[in-house]
């Protein structure tokens, strides 16, 4: 009787097991912030905390595992970064040029003192997939085209229907001009309100420069909008200049 009510127990528990270890995962993103001439910042999230890499290369012929590519760690103070917010800025590019980039994540299972113990890797896929690319500014360009949208107000249709316009094969930067969301609550609803859906039509190759409107300042994860959009290490007022346009 006591083998059989172990066996039961096992057999009850066992899917409560798979359900709580959830395999870990790349869980929004990426999409890019503070795109200059010379760098950029890729950032994504995970469903649980880890470290965060970036591996880059130009965006020509070559096969993008014909040799090893540079990775580029999400840092601060010249250590690795742990969280499910990751910002990886990538310095050291040249202007006016295309790359293709690829998105990694390693668990942190545990951090104790010195000692890290590591878990699975995460990645964007690779495997008979198009990478996404980005092209840095060009300092000597004549002109620009760009798209702005504002108060959006967590209404995706509406984002939609307005992106739906924009000629993408041309259009060089986005701008998000405030009051995209009613109020900041937590990380989840950034991304269901809106990031989700501009990921899914252009952010993880084209950049978008967020404005923050006085919606964005109400609510408890207010404080957290310079994570979701990080600046580049310069004046938050002009820090690139595209040809004639000043950001």
């Amino acid at each position: 009787m006591k083998n059989f009510l172990l066996i039961l127990r096992a057999l009850v528990l066992s899917p409560l097991l798979v359900v709580c270890q959830e395999a870990f995962k790349i869980t929004h993103g990426p999409y890019l912030q503070a795109l200059g001439e010379n760098g950029v910042n890729i950032v994504f999230t995970t469903n649980r905390s880890g470290i965060a890499w970036v591996e880059l290369a130009p965006a020509d012929s070559s096969h993008f595992y014909a040799k090893e590519r540079p990775k580029h760690f999400a840092s601060a103070h010249g250590q690795k970064t742990e969280g499910t917010v990751h910002n990886v800025r990538i310095e050291g590019l040249q202007p006016a040029t295309r790359y293709r980039y690829r998105i990694y994540s390693r668990e942190v299972l545990s951090h104790e003192s010195y000692i890290l113990q590591y878990g699975n890797i995460a990645a964007s896929a690779a495997y008979r997939a198009e990478l996404p690319t980005f092209t840095t500014l060009d300092p000597r360009a004549s002109q620009i085209s760009f798209a702005m949208v504002n108060d959006i107000h967590q209404q995706n249709d509406v984002m939609k229907k307005l992106l739906g316009q924009v000629d993408w094969k041309s259009n060089q930067l986005v701008f998000f001009n405030g009051d995209m969301q009613n109020n900041s609550r937590n990380e989840a609803q950034i991304f269901s309100s809106f990031m989700d859906t501009a990921i899914s039509i252009f952010a993880d190759r084209i950049p978008m420069y967020y404005a923050r409107g006085n919606h964005e300042t109400r609510g408890e994860f207010a404080s957290q909008f310079p994570v979701i959009s990080p600046r580049p290490p310069v004046s938050c007022i002009i820090y690139s200049v595209p040809g004639p346009f000043a950001l």
